[in-house]
Protein backbone atom coordinates (compact mmCIF):
# COMPACT_ATOMS: atom_id res chain seq x y z
CA UNK A 1 0.00 0.00 0.00
CA UNK A 2 2.89 2.37 0.33
CA UNK A 3 2.90 3.15 -2.93
CA UNK A 4 4.68 6.74 -4.38
CA UNK A 5 1.85 8.32 -4.94
CA UNK A 6 0.09 7.32 -1.63
CA UNK A 7 3.79 8.06 0.32
CA UNK A 8 3.57 11.99 -1.66
CA UNK A 9 -0.18 12.13 -0.80
CA UNK A 10 0.69 11.47 2.60
CA UNK A 11 3.44 13.72 3.14
CA UNK A 12 0.92 16.90 1.23
CA UNK A 13 -1.90 16.13 3.12
CA UNK A 14 0.36 16.06 6.72
CA UNK A 15 -1.06 19.07 8.56
CA UNK A 16 0.94 21.91 7.98
CA UNK A 17 2.26 23.20 11.25
CA UNK A 18 3.65 19.65 11.42
CA UNK A 19 5.67 20.58 8.16
CA UNK A 20 6.39 24.08 9.58
CA UNK A 21 7.32 22.49 12.59
CA UNK A 22 9.51 20.12 10.87
CA UNK A 23 11.38 22.94 8.87
CA UNK A 24 11.76 24.86 11.77
CA UNK A 25 13.67 22.42 13.58
CA UNK A 26 15.88 21.92 10.84
CA UNK A 27 16.70 25.45 10.54
CA UNK A 28 17.48 25.28 14.17
CA UNK A 29 19.71 22.57 13.50
CA UNK A 30 21.55 24.37 10.74
CA UNK A 31 21.86 27.18 12.75
CA UNK A 32 23.40 26.04 15.86
CA UNK A 33 25.64 24.25 13.56
CA UNK A 34 26.61 27.07 11.38
CA UNK A 35 26.81 29.21 14.95
CA UNK A 36 29.24 26.26 16.37
CA UNK A 37 31.71 26.58 13.42
CA UNK A 38 31.88 30.52 13.20
CA UNK A 39 32.70 30.08 17.35
CA UNK A 40 35.66 27.52 15.94
CA UNK A 41 37.12 30.09 13.36
CA UNK A 42 36.50 32.51 15.81
CA UNK A 43 38.97 31.15 17.64
CA UNK A 44 41.41 30.38 15.01
CA UNK A 45 41.12 34.22 13.22
CA UNK A 46 44.54 34.88 12.80
CA UNK A 47 45.10 31.55 11.17
CA UNK A 48 41.91 31.67 9.13
CA UNK A 49 42.57 35.87 8.19
CA UNK A 50 46.07 34.54 6.97
CA UNK A 51 44.86 31.74 4.51
CA UNK A 52 42.33 34.73 2.90
CA UNK A 53 45.57 36.54 2.43
CA UNK A 54 46.96 34.06 0.97
CA UNK A 55 46.19 34.76 -2.71
CA UNK A 56 46.87 38.40 -2.28
CA UNK A 57 50.35 38.22 -0.50
CA UNK A 58 51.83 35.21 -3.07
CA UNK A 59 51.12 37.63 -6.39
CA UNK A 60 52.12 40.90 -4.64
CA UNK A 61 55.58 39.18 -3.00
CA UNK A 62 56.15 37.49 -6.21
CA UNK A 63 56.23 40.90 -8.61
CA UNK A 64 57.54 42.94 -5.16
CA UNK A 65 54.68 45.09 -4.71
CA UNK A 66 53.91 46.65 -1.38
CA UNK A 67 50.37 45.84 -0.58
CA UNK A 68 49.08 47.60 2.77
CA UNK A 69 45.76 46.44 4.52
CA UNK A 70 44.70 48.92 6.99
CA UNK A 71 41.43 50.01 8.95
CA UNK A 72 39.80 52.92 8.31
CA UNK A 73 36.67 52.87 10.67
CA UNK A 74 36.80 51.79 14.36
CA UNK A 75 34.18 49.02 14.02
CA UNK A 76 35.72 47.42 10.80
CA UNK A 77 38.48 45.05 11.96
CA UNK A 78 35.52 43.53 13.98
CA UNK A 79 33.26 43.36 11.24
CA UNK A 80 35.66 42.02 8.76
CA UNK A 81 36.24 38.95 11.62
CA UNK A 82 32.50 38.45 11.82
CA UNK A 83 32.24 37.99 7.55
CA UNK A 84 35.67 35.37 8.16
CA UNK A 85 33.87 33.71 11.16
CA UNK A 86 30.66 32.76 9.03
CA UNK A 87 32.59 32.14 6.11
CA UNK A 88 34.61 29.41 8.56
CA UNK A 89 31.27 28.40 9.98
CA UNK A 90 29.55 27.99 6.74
CA UNK A 91 32.40 25.48 5.26
CA UNK A 92 32.72 23.65 8.36
CA UNK A 93 28.88 23.07 8.94
CA UNK A 94 28.13 22.05 5.67
CA UNK A 95 27.96 18.45 5.81
CA UNK A 96 25.24 19.45 8.77
CA UNK A 97 23.70 22.07 6.46
CA UNK A 98 23.17 19.37 3.64
CA UNK A 99 22.03 16.55 5.86
CA UNK A 100 19.69 18.81 7.22
CA UNK A 101 18.36 19.25 3.87
CA UNK A 102 17.85 16.26 3.17
CA UNK A 103 16.31 15.25 6.04
CA UNK A 104 13.68 17.56 5.56
CA UNK A 105 12.53 16.40 1.84
CA UNK A 106 13.68 12.73 2.61
CA UNK A 107 9.89 11.97 4.01
CA UNK A 108 8.67 12.80 1.00
CA UNK A 109 10.59 9.88 -1.61
CA UNK A 110 10.29 6.16 -1.80
CA UNK A 111 12.36 4.07 -0.07
CA UNK A 112 14.83 3.59 -3.50
CA UNK A 113 14.96 7.36 -3.60
CA UNK A 114 15.84 7.58 -0.11
CA UNK A 115 19.09 5.21 -0.78
CA UNK A 116 20.60 8.32 -2.58
CA UNK A 117 21.33 10.28 0.81
CA UNK A 118 24.85 9.21 0.61
CA UNK A 119 25.65 10.05 -2.83
CA UNK A 120 23.38 13.31 -2.43
CA UNK A 121 25.40 14.29 0.69
CA UNK A 122 28.76 13.23 -0.48
CA UNK A 123 28.23 14.88 -3.75
CA UNK A 124 27.47 17.92 -2.54
CA UNK A 125 30.39 18.09 0.11
CA UNK A 126 32.74 17.81 -2.50
CA UNK A 127 31.37 19.82 -5.16
CA UNK A 128 31.56 22.26 -2.26
CA UNK A 129 34.99 21.59 -1.57
CA UNK A 130 35.76 21.76 -5.45
CA UNK A 131 34.16 24.93 -5.39
CA UNK A 132 35.82 27.07 -2.72
CA UNK A 133 39.07 25.46 -4.57
CA UNK A 134 38.47 26.77 -7.62
CA UNK A 135 37.80 30.10 -6.35
CA UNK A 136 40.59 30.17 -4.00
CA UNK A 137 43.26 28.81 -6.09
CA UNK A 138 42.25 29.94 -9.34
CA UNK A 139 39.77 32.43 -9.82
CA UNK A 140 41.07 35.25 -7.06
CA UNK A 141 44.68 34.93 -7.81
CA UNK A 142 43.74 36.14 -11.56
CA UNK A 143 41.72 38.92 -10.36
CA UNK A 144 44.42 39.81 -8.08
CA UNK A 145 46.65 39.99 -10.30
CA UNK A 146 44.45 42.24 -12.86
CA UNK A 147 43.76 44.48 -10.49
CA UNK A 148 46.40 45.12 -7.48
CA UNK A 149 48.59 46.43 -10.55
CA UNK A 150 46.38 47.76 -12.50
CA UNK A 151 48.10 51.45 -12.82
CA UNK A 152 51.71 51.56 -12.97
CA UNK A 153 52.77 53.72 -10.34
CA UNK A 154 49.78 53.44 -7.95
CA UNK A 155 50.46 51.98 -4.69
CA UNK A 156 46.99 50.13 -3.28
CA UNK A 157 46.40 50.52 0.07
CA UNK A 158 43.34 48.14 0.74
CA UNK A 159 41.31 48.20 3.72
CA UNK A 160 40.67 44.75 5.53
CA UNK A 161 36.66 45.41 5.43
CA UNK A 162 36.51 45.62 1.53
CA UNK A 163 39.45 42.70 0.87
CA UNK A 164 37.49 40.41 3.24
CA UNK A 165 34.57 41.01 1.95
CA UNK A 166 35.74 40.69 -1.79
CA UNK A 167 37.14 37.31 -0.88
CA UNK A 168 34.47 35.92 1.25
CA UNK A 169 32.04 36.18 -1.07
CA UNK A 170 33.56 34.68 -4.30
CA UNK A 171 34.68 31.51 -2.24
CA UNK A 172 31.07 31.34 -0.42
CA UNK A 173 28.81 31.22 -3.91
CA UNK A 174 31.60 29.17 -6.08
CA UNK A 175 31.06 26.48 -3.25
CA UNK A 176 27.51 26.29 -3.46
CA UNK A 177 27.52 27.02 -7.78
CA UNK A 178 29.66 23.78 -7.70
CA UNK A 179 27.16 21.74 -6.35
CA UNK A 180 25.04 22.43 -9.58
CA UNK A 181 25.73 19.34 -10.90
CA UNK A 182 24.55 17.08 -8.20
CA UNK A 183 21.56 18.51 -7.77
CA UNK A 184 20.60 18.27 -11.47
CA UNK A 185 21.60 14.63 -11.17
CA UNK A 186 19.64 14.49 -7.88
CA UNK A 187 16.80 15.84 -9.21
CA UNK A 188 16.31 13.83 -12.33
CA UNK A 189 16.96 10.51 -10.98
CA UNK A 190 13.75 11.31 -8.31
CA UNK A 191 12.34 12.44 -11.68
CA UNK A 192 10.96 15.98 -10.51
CA UNK A 193 12.84 17.29 -13.97
CA UNK A 194 13.57 16.35 -17.17
CA UNK A 195 17.36 16.82 -18.45
CA UNK A 196 15.45 17.87 -21.51
CA UNK A 197 13.91 20.47 -20.01
CA UNK A 198 17.40 21.45 -18.12
CA UNK A 199 18.41 21.32 -22.29
CA UNK A 200 15.80 23.33 -23.36
CA UNK A 201 16.64 26.31 -20.82
CA UNK A 202 20.45 26.65 -21.35
CA UNK A 203 20.17 29.80 -22.93
CA UNK A 204 18.71 31.32 -19.91
CA UNK A 205 20.60 29.33 -17.74
CA UNK A 206 24.04 30.66 -19.76
CA UNK A 207 22.55 34.68 -19.01
CA UNK A 208 21.66 33.73 -15.55
CA UNK A 209 25.67 32.39 -15.16
CA UNK A 210 27.19 34.90 -16.96
CA UNK A 211 25.07 37.88 -14.49
CA UNK A 212 26.15 36.05 -11.18
CA UNK A 213 29.80 36.10 -12.41
CA UNK A 214 29.66 39.19 -13.12
CA UNK A 215 28.36 40.15 -9.32
CA UNK A 216 30.34 37.72 -7.63
CA UNK A 217 33.78 38.58 -9.06
CA UNK A 218 35.61 41.48 -8.02
CA UNK A 219 36.29 42.71 -11.04
CA UNK A 220 33.69 42.28 -14.55
CA UNK A 221 36.48 42.84 -17.15
CA UNK A 222 36.11 39.85 -19.94
CA UNK A 223 39.09 37.63 -18.71
CA UNK A 224 37.72 37.39 -15.04
CA UNK A 225 34.24 37.46 -16.26
CA UNK A 226 35.42 34.25 -18.32
CA UNK A 227 37.33 32.82 -15.43
CA UNK A 228 34.57 32.58 -13.34
CA UNK A 229 31.49 32.08 -15.94
CA UNK A 230 32.86 29.13 -18.16
CA UNK A 231 33.37 26.70 -15.23
CA UNK A 232 29.75 27.15 -13.98
CA UNK A 233 28.63 27.08 -18.15
CA UNK A 234 30.86 23.42 -18.24
CA UNK A 235 28.82 22.30 -14.74
CA UNK A 236 25.88 22.65 -16.20
CA UNK A 237 26.35 21.32 -19.16
CA UNK A 238 27.67 18.30 -16.93
CA UNK A 239 24.52 18.21 -14.80
CA UNK A 240 22.86 17.91 -18.02
CA UNK A 241 24.74 15.26 -18.91
CA UNK A 242 24.13 13.44 -15.36
CA UNK A 243 20.75 13.67 -15.73
CA UNK A 244 20.54 12.18 -19.00
CA UNK A 245 22.74 9.12 -17.04
CA UNK A 246 19.76 9.32 -14.28
CA UNK A 247 17.27 9.08 -16.54
CA UNK A 248 18.69 6.49 -18.45
CA UNK A 249 19.02 4.13 -14.54
CA UNK A 250 15.53 4.84 -14.53
CA UNK A 251 14.91 3.04 -17.85
CA UNK A 252 16.70 -0.34 -17.14
CA UNK A 253 15.79 -0.09 -13.74
CA UNK A 254 12.09 0.16 -14.80
CA UNK A 255 12.71 -2.76 -17.65
CA UNK A 256 13.61 -4.80 -15.08
CA UNK A 257 10.33 -3.96 -12.52
CA UNK A 258 12.56 -3.09 -9.88
CA UNK A 259 10.83 0.64 -9.99
CA UNK A 260 7.48 -0.84 -9.93
CA UNK A 261 8.32 -2.92 -7.17
CA UNK A 262 9.71 -0.36 -5.06
CA UNK A 263 7.01 2.00 -5.61
CA UNK A 264 4.79 -0.75 -3.61
CA UNK A 265 6.90 -1.94 -0.76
Amino acid sequence: MATKELQSENFKEAPLLDHLEELRLRIIWSAVAWIAGGFVTFANLAFAIDLLKRPLLLYTQTKGIDVELVSLRVTEQLSASFMVAALGGLILAMPILIYQLWAFIAPGLTRRERGYAIPFIGGSILAFVAGISFAYFVALPFAMQFLIDFLPGVKPTLTIGDYVSDIVTPLALFGLLFQLPVIMFIIAKIGIISSQFFANQRRIAIFGIVVLAAIITPTSDPVNLAIASVPIVLLYELGIALARLAERQNAVLAAKGLLEDDEEM
